[in-house]
Protein backbone atom coordinates (compact mmCIF):
# COMPACT_ATOMS: atom_id res chain seq x y z
CA UNK A 1 0.00 0.00 0.00
CA UNK A 2 1.32 3.45 -0.93
CA UNK A 3 0.90 6.36 1.47
CA UNK A 4 1.83 10.00 1.01
CA UNK A 5 1.07 13.10 3.05
CA UNK A 6 2.63 16.46 2.19
CA UNK A 7 2.70 19.98 3.57
CA UNK A 8 3.98 22.96 1.59
CA UNK A 9 4.81 26.32 3.13
CA UNK A 10 6.09 29.67 1.91
CA UNK A 11 7.39 31.79 4.77
CA UNK A 12 9.66 34.75 5.34
CA UNK A 13 13.27 33.92 6.18
CA UNK A 14 12.93 34.89 9.86
CA UNK A 15 13.56 32.99 13.06
CA UNK A 16 9.84 33.19 13.90
CA UNK A 17 8.94 31.61 10.57
CA UNK A 18 11.50 28.84 11.10
CA UNK A 19 9.35 27.93 14.13
CA UNK A 20 6.35 27.74 11.75
CA UNK A 21 8.26 25.18 9.65
CA UNK A 22 9.23 23.29 12.83
CA UNK A 23 5.61 23.07 13.99
CA UNK A 24 4.31 21.95 10.58
CA UNK A 25 6.99 19.24 10.53
CA UNK A 26 6.16 17.98 14.02
CA UNK A 27 2.43 17.97 13.20
CA UNK A 28 3.10 15.98 10.02
CA UNK A 29 5.26 13.41 11.82
CA UNK A 30 2.84 13.00 14.74
CA UNK A 31 -0.01 12.63 12.24
CA UNK A 32 1.90 9.90 10.39
CA UNK A 33 1.66 7.77 13.54
CA UNK A 34 4.05 5.33 15.16
CA UNK A 35 7.12 7.59 15.14
CA UNK A 36 8.82 7.84 18.50
CA UNK A 37 9.31 11.20 20.20
CA UNK A 38 13.12 11.02 20.09
CA UNK A 39 13.07 10.52 16.30
CA UNK A 40 10.63 13.41 15.87
CA UNK A 41 12.81 15.74 17.95
CA UNK A 42 15.98 14.68 16.10
CA UNK A 43 14.39 15.37 12.73
CA UNK A 44 13.00 18.69 13.98
CA UNK A 45 16.48 19.74 15.16
CA UNK A 46 18.09 18.83 11.81
CA UNK A 47 15.50 20.74 9.76
CA UNK A 48 15.59 23.66 12.19
CA UNK A 49 19.37 23.95 11.82
CA UNK A 50 19.25 24.04 8.01
CA UNK A 51 16.36 26.54 8.00
CA UNK A 52 18.19 28.73 10.53
CA UNK A 53 21.29 28.63 8.31
CA UNK A 54 19.14 29.98 5.48
CA UNK A 55 18.01 32.87 7.72
CA UNK A 56 21.59 33.52 8.89
CA UNK A 57 23.49 33.16 5.62
CA UNK A 58 21.31 33.25 2.50
CA UNK A 59 20.14 36.85 2.73
CA UNK A 60 22.06 40.02 3.65
CA UNK A 61 20.77 41.66 6.83
CA UNK A 62 18.97 44.41 4.91
CA UNK A 63 17.23 42.02 2.48
CA UNK A 64 13.95 40.29 3.22
CA UNK A 65 13.92 36.81 1.76
CA UNK A 66 11.76 33.75 1.83
CA UNK A 67 11.91 30.03 2.39
CA UNK A 68 9.79 27.48 0.59
CA UNK A 69 9.37 24.22 2.49
CA UNK A 70 8.00 20.93 1.22
CA UNK A 71 7.54 18.23 3.87
CA UNK A 72 6.49 14.75 2.73
CA UNK A 73 6.00 11.45 4.53
CA UNK A 74 5.63 8.62 2.03
CA UNK A 75 5.84 4.87 1.95
CA UNK A 76 6.09 2.24 -0.68
CA UNK A 77 8.28 -0.51 0.71
CA UNK A 78 9.47 1.59 3.65
CA UNK A 79 8.25 4.85 5.14
CA UNK A 80 10.45 7.92 4.75
CA UNK A 81 10.41 11.65 5.26
CA UNK A 82 11.64 14.04 2.60
CA UNK A 83 12.12 17.71 3.47
CA UNK A 84 13.02 20.24 0.82
CA UNK A 85 13.93 23.78 1.82
CA UNK A 86 14.66 26.32 -0.90
CA UNK A 87 15.46 30.00 -1.12
CA UNK A 88 16.66 32.59 -3.64
CA UNK A 89 19.48 33.90 -1.46
CA UNK A 90 23.24 33.81 -1.73
CA UNK A 91 24.56 30.45 -2.99
CA UNK A 92 25.92 28.11 -0.32
CA UNK A 93 29.71 27.76 -0.50
CA UNK A 94 30.67 24.34 0.87
CA UNK A 95 34.37 25.23 0.61
CA UNK A 96 33.85 28.04 3.14
CA UNK A 97 32.53 25.64 5.79
CA UNK A 98 35.18 24.46 8.19
CA UNK A 99 34.78 20.84 9.31
CA UNK A 100 33.65 20.49 12.91
CA UNK A 101 36.36 19.32 15.27
CA UNK A 102 34.67 18.06 18.42
CA UNK A 103 37.99 18.16 20.28
CA UNK A 104 38.17 21.96 19.98
CA UNK A 105 35.58 24.41 21.31
CA UNK A 106 33.85 26.65 18.80
CA UNK A 107 30.83 28.93 19.03
CA UNK A 108 29.09 28.11 15.77
CA UNK A 109 29.27 25.91 12.73
CA UNK A 110 27.43 22.90 14.13
CA UNK A 111 24.18 23.23 12.15
CA UNK A 112 25.12 21.33 9.02
CA UNK A 113 27.15 18.84 11.07
CA UNK A 114 24.09 18.09 13.22
CA UNK A 115 21.77 17.80 10.22
CA UNK A 116 24.12 15.33 8.54
CA UNK A 117 24.44 13.30 11.75
CA UNK A 118 20.69 13.15 12.40
CA UNK A 119 19.34 12.54 8.89
CA UNK A 120 20.06 9.71 6.46
CA UNK A 121 20.84 12.15 3.66
CA UNK A 122 21.47 15.88 3.36
CA UNK A 123 21.88 17.13 -0.19
CA UNK A 124 22.43 20.67 -1.49
CA UNK A 125 22.21 21.98 -5.02
CA UNK A 126 21.93 25.35 -6.70
CA UNK A 127 19.38 25.23 -9.49
CA UNK A 128 17.63 27.96 -11.48
CA UNK A 129 18.75 30.67 -9.04
CA UNK A 130 17.60 28.74 -5.97
CA UNK A 131 19.42 27.04 -3.12
CA UNK A 132 17.76 23.68 -2.60
CA UNK A 133 18.34 21.55 0.49
CA UNK A 134 16.90 18.03 0.49
CA UNK A 135 16.94 16.07 3.74
CA UNK A 136 15.69 12.51 3.96
CA UNK A 137 15.11 10.13 6.86
CA UNK A 138 13.90 6.54 6.84
CA UNK A 139 11.18 6.22 9.44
Amino acid sequence: MTYQKSVRLKVDATYQDVRTIDQALVDLLVGAGDIDETTIHSIELAVHEVATNIVDHAYPEDQVGGIEASLTVSSRLRRKLTVELSDTGTPFDAAAVNPVNLDLPQEGGYGLFLAQALMDEVHYERKAGRNIWRLTKRL
